[in-house]
């Protein structure tokens, strides 16, 4: 009997086997204080959520967007000049005057380090002519990132009537800001300064940066109607988060726990199911043989970067007995091994008569992939 592994079935079965912490928000999960809050990793699939849809006022976190926009439209090293509508906004620390002049990456610094709500006016009408015109291209930013809980009033995210957004809405939000390499550096700075001459002093109004094991970013936010508003990103092994606190009576102990959570989720994932056939031997011109992992594969690597390839041993042939080995599964992330795990036979379908040719003609390979699909599971026949 003349044995042919079929690839595509193998490296159908890791696509098929669900693999990743995806799918609705998990019930339990961590303790935290938030009113609305989500953890999500880099591929936007929540691994936990409360409330994640509600929108509820977010504060400064609104200039996540504002910066977004800004880099968009304008370039960083262009000058800008503070008006006196903008210097008279207040808050953030930074303390604008009438007349001062900066480039936008210095506001934009001032912006996502201190939360400056002077210098969001300034950069809001700076690329727009006046904030109203700049919410107004803001709202259409945010609904192109998918953000279809949220609705802004200002550039800043003072309280406003109307002004609001969604946990799941921030990450997204948050998750665009990162994708942007000049905005990323700013988030994951802890200190600078802004200006000539020895420059002003901006830190971070983010706790987790420095803090945090492999912190990142984002933003912080805070007003009476929002209470405590945290979007914190972290990185390890690859793999990034997103933990998402709103309402929070101690927001960076939320984040903290929340990304603590997601972390020993990722550890946890399967990549290779060990309950499940992950695999196929098809034997000329139309047997197969279900092949299934001696034991699971668990690991923090991404789902859509893990690789199986069904290797069968030098001199496999039928008849089988359950539980023989048969070959092996070489797991791998990114072109890097993961682990190597020896393939079990299972229930196989009957294989055909002796003699069968090596190669493939249009209809055996068809019914080659009928049958592996069946005993597999993918279909219904």
């Amino acid at each position: 009997m003349h044995l042919s592994i079929y690839r595509f079935v193998v490296l159908c079965t890791s696509v098929f086997l669900g693999l990743g912490p995806g799918g609705p928000a998990q019930a339990g999960g961590p303790r935290v204080t938030c009113r609305a809050c989500v953890l999500v990793d880099e591929e936007g699939r929540t691994i936990w959520g409360r409330d994640e849809n509600l929108p509820l006022p977010n504060a400064s976190t609104t200039k996540m967007a504002t910066a977004i926009l800004t880099l968009s439209r304008v370039e960083a090293h262009a000058a800008v000049t503070v008006s006196a509508g903008a210097a008279s906004t207040g808050g953030g620390g930074f303390d604008l005057a009438a007349g001062d002049r900066y480039s936008v990456a210095e506001l934009l610094h001032a912006l996502l380090l201190s939360s400056s709500n002077d210098a969001a006016v300034a950069l809001a009408e700076y690329v727009a002519g006046s904030e109203a015109a700049f919410v107004k291209r803001l709202n259409l930013t945010v609904d192109r990132l998918g953000a279809k809980h949220t609705h802004f009033v200002t550039a800043h995210g003072l309280d406003e009537p109307g002004h609001h957004a969604s946990a799941s809405d921030l990450a997204r939000i948050g998750d665009a800001l990162l994708e942007r390499p000049l905005l990323a550096r700013i988030v994951g700075t802890s200190v600078t300064t802004v200006g000539r001459f020895g420059g002003r002093r901006v830190e971070n109004t983010n706790p987790l940066i420095d803090t945090y094991p492999g912190a990142v970013g984002v933003k912080t936010g805070y007003t009476a109607a929002a209470g405590e508003v945290l979007v914190a990103a972290a990185e390890r092994k690859g793999r990034r988060l997103m933990a998402v606190a709103m309402g929070s009576d101690d927001a960076a102990a939320d984040a903290r726990r929340l990304l603590d959570h997601g972390f020993r989720q990722l550890a946890e994932t399967v990549l290779l199911d060990a309950s499940n056939p992950a695999g196929a031997l098809v034997f000329d011109p139309a047997g197969a043989i279900a092949a299934t992992a001696a034991h699971a594969v668990t690991g923090s690597a991404r789902p859509s970067d893990v690789k199986i390839a069904l290797s069968p041993s030098a001199r496999v042939s039928p008849p089988f007995h359950s539980g023989e080995q048969v070959g092996i599964f070489v797991v791998t992330a990114s072109d890097r091994h993961v682990a190597t795990v020896p393939a079990i036979a299972g229930s196989g379908l009957s294989t055909g008569g002796r003699g069968a040719r090596a190669g493939w003609t249009a209809g055996a390979l068809a019914g080659v992939l009928g049958a592996a699909a069946r005993m597999l599971g993918f279909t219904g026949g």
